[in-house]
């Protein structure tokens, strides 16, 4: 990607984000410049509308007091008003034709085309008032909704736009036209009342509703319009029938309950007219002062854009002139500079130099290329007297790498004479040191084993001690036992002692039942029973004395024959004591012996590192040897390598012109 490509693209963003954002702009504008012009298009519809609708106002009233004089009065008036009616919808529809409600809000459509439809009716209305088949409180209705409706779709002007001043002045005029529009419903009423001499059914809180709305309606347009509007009402109020108005509508308010005004409809319907009147040149004023708002604020959105566009333009014309100029500012002497580096890389003529005649950073460049190209003359000279030295140091380094080769080859095939016989006297200590490990390995297990037997007779002696201690218990308790059978035998004689006095009280008692005779009988069977138990105890006495003295003799013999068994015991814990102070003298002799080998064989395991360690030693100066060897022969072929290499890089260099 070119250095000029970069720049473009640098430029190119920041400019097409300036249109961009000036197209945006201008968009924008022209958004608003439409919606000025269409506000000044709806100005336009609202002048022709309050027109209309200033007529329709009018007509509402003579026909409210036609139809309240029962078709006495106002005959001539309002077939007149009428014609002025017609002429106002006929400039209505030809506007129309020309004009776009798509252009607006849907509300707005909505409202003006029930206008349109009501409008569309009024030859039928007309036709009901002049044969007086409409009541006043439908006709008069029919008026109001329709001129309500049109005021409703002019207050959608408001909506419309985007200005604030402009609205302020829209939201006035709407309030206005609608306090105007109330003034001409009032006139409808009164003329009515007045041609009937009393207000009708709802037509007093009608009147009531009317005045204060009007009230209501001037207050916010004073509120909103601009002070040349507020001089223009205030001028246009100070005309008697304002005064006049009021003193009628005083004279209705003091008589609503029993009428009987005294007020001609006529002269009421031409005073409130002169006051609407008045009210018109008001609002024509307005309509007037609110389409030279529109057309202004449409013209100024209008010149807005188109300086909104200039302007982007020109900045963008700008940015573009300006790139362009610093492109070919750094463009220029970059290619200069380019073309020196693609000569000096043709021709390898390093006394070539870059044009230093352009400012700012290039010029700087184009300097210190020409220091470098200085330099890089001044090294490759160097570089060609040091190739030449080189050269010739390589091919002493040769010759001495050979020197050296011949002496390491001598040197290792000394050294490999030395490792072979060092190799032989480390394998005889290795079997030396092995044959004194198996000894010292021997004596320990002779030594181990003599300990063990050690243990085993101390085990023995134990055992028997146990045996001896055993014994004597025994003999202990068999002696005891013997006392017990005396002490049995001597409960025994007890018992036959028992025995026989019990066998001498049954004998008493068999003589003694025997005499009682038959009374004694069931006694004399007892002691038969208790003399027989005696004779049986008697006889189990002598069998467990004879069974004791048996045992008596059978503990004396075992007292005796554990005695002589005690005896044994003793002799043998000596024989087992004696046998053990033996074994400790066998370990200890085993124990001397295994310490004497161990040390011989420590001695020829260190004597067989020794050598092996002498062995390493002249294994590694064998390959220190070797390795120095094959470092010569290396360092001689890396003498011939750079010999080859001075003598390219002298070609080399002598293909540069310094």
């Amino acid at each position: 990607m070119s250095i000029k490509f970069k720049l473009t693209l640098l430029a190119a963003i920041p400019l097409l984000a300036i249109a961009l954002m000036g197209i945006n702009s201008t968009l924008a504008n022209a958004r608003v410049a439409g919606e000025m012009k269409d506000i000044q298009t709806l100005a336009d519809l609202a002048v022709r509308v309050s027109a209309l609708v200033h007529e329709t106002q009018k007509e509402r009233g003579r026909t409210a007091g036609f139809l309240g004089s029962k078709g006495a009065k106002f005959t001539a008036e309002l077939s007149d008003q009428r014609k002025l009616a017609d002429q106002r919808i006929a400039e209505l529809y030809d506007f129309l034709e020309t004009f776009d409600a798509t252009h607006f809000d849907p509300a707005f459509q909505d409202s003006f085309a029930a206008a349109l439809d009501d409008l569309e009716q009024i030859q039928g209305k007309r036709q009901a008032v002049s044969s007086q088949s409409i009541t006043t409180g439908d006709a008069l209705g029919y008026y109001t909704a329709m001129n309500g409706k049109f005021l409703d779709a002019i207050g959608v002007m408001s909506e419309q736009s985007m200005d604030a001043d402009l609205t302020r002045s829209i939201t006035a005029y709407v309030h206005f036209l609608k306090g105007k529009e109330r003034a001409g419903i009032e006139r409808a009423v009164l003329a009515n009342t007045f041609a009937a001499d009393a207000f009708g059914p709802g037509m007093y809180k009608k009147f009531v509703s009317l005045v204060t709305q009007q009230d209501i309606y001037l207050n916010e347009f004073k509120a909103l319009t601009s002070d040349e509007a507020l001089a223009f009402i205030d001028e246009a109020s100070a005309d008697p029938s304002f005064a006049q108005v009021q003193s009628y509508r005083d004279t209705a308010f003091a008589n609503a309950d029993r009428g009987n005004f005294g007020v001609d409809p006529g002269v009421w319907f031409s005073t409130i007219t002169n006051k609407i009147n008045k009210l018109k040149e008001t609002e024509d004023f307005l309509s007037a002062e609110l389409q030279g708002q529109a057309e202004a604020a449409a013209s100024s959105a209008a010149n807005t854009m188109l300086a909104f566009a200039a302007a982007t333009g020109l900045i963008v014309l700008l940015g573009v002139a300006g790139a362009w100029f610093i492109m070919r500012s750094i463009n220029r002497p970059i290619g200069k500079l380019v073309a020196t580096i693609n000569e000096i890389q043709t021709t390898n003529n390093l006394n070539l130099t870059a044009d230093t005649s352009a400012k700012g950073e290039v010029g700087q460049l184009a300097g210190s290329f020409n220091e470098f190209v200085g330099t890089l003359r001044d090294i490759i000279g160097q570089v060609s007297q040091s190739s030449e030295e080189v050269a010739a140091a390589a091919t002493e380094v040769a010759a001495c790498s050979d020197e050296l080769a011949r002496g390491m080859g001598e040197q290792s095939s000394q050294v490999m004479s030395m490792s072979a016989a060092i190799e032989e006297m480390s394998a005889s200590v290795v079997e030396v040191a092995r044959q004194a490990s198996d000894a010292a390995g021997d004596a320990d297990q002779a030594g181990s084993v003599a300990r063990e037997g050690q243990g085993v007779v101390r085990q023995t002696v134990d055992g028997m001690q146990s045996i001896k201690d055993a014994v004597t218990h025994s003999a202990q308790a068999v002696s005891e036992l013997g006392k017990r059978g005396e002490q049995i035998g001597e409960i025994i004689a007890v018992i036959n002692d028992i025995a026989d006095q019990t066998n001498l009280l049954a004998l008493n008692a068999a003589i003694e039942a025997a005499r009682a005779g038959e009374h004694g009988r069931g006694f004399a069977v007892v002691a038969d029973e208790v003399r027989k138990l005696a004779d049986r105890t008697t006889q189990a006495t002598d069998e467990i004395s004879q069974s004791i003295i048996a045992i008596q003799k059978d503990t004396t013999s075992a007292v005796g024959r554990m005695n002589t068994g005690t005896d044994q015991v003793n002799h043998g814990v000596e024989t087992a004591t004696q046998a053990g102070t033996s074994l400790e003298q066998i370990v200890g002799t085993s124990e001397s012996l295994a310490t004497k080998v161990q040390s011989i064989a420590a001695a020829a395991e260190e004597q067989s590192s020794a050598a092996q360690e002498v062995a390493l030693g002249i294994e590694q100066i064998n390959t220190v040897s070797s390795y120095s060897l094959e470092g010569t022969r290396q360092a001689n072929k890396a003498s011939d390598h750079l010999s080859r290499k001075a003598e390219e890089l002298r070609e080399l260099v002598s293909r540069f012109n310094t």
